[in-house]
């Protein structure tokens, strides 16, 4: 079964978030992963967010699937991932999760 990270955030320093971005494209070809959305030139500051229910307001949104929730989460754990998770982490406010899909 496939596995979906979803991460929304806000974007508050797009210099940290453009290097998260240089650098997080190579460590998911190894596990699969295939970008949902927002479109690649869009990742920086991410495409429209229509906000419909609930408390969760981010203003970006990125969804990307993973071939299994193994993969996604070994992907996350990797040491590849862990080195540039820090500019995603100090660039932006928000919340990520990985869930189980079709």
């Amino acid at each position: 079964m496939a596995a979906y990270l979803i991460a929304g955030n806000d974007v508050t320093d797009p210099e940290s978030m453009q290097k998260y971005i240089e650098g997080v494209g190579p460590t998911l070809e190894p596990y699969g992963a295939e970008l949902l959305a927002p479109m690649p030139e869009d990742l920086v500051m991410g495409g429209t967010v229509v906000h419909r229910e609930g408390d969760f307001k981010p203003s970006r949104v990125v969804i990307v699937k993973f071939p299994s929730m193994e993969k996604a989460q070994a992907w996350y754990d990797s040491a590849e991932y862990q080195a540039v998770v820090g500019y995603r982490l100090n660039g932006s406010e928000g919340s990520l999760f990985i869930a189980e899909g079709p």
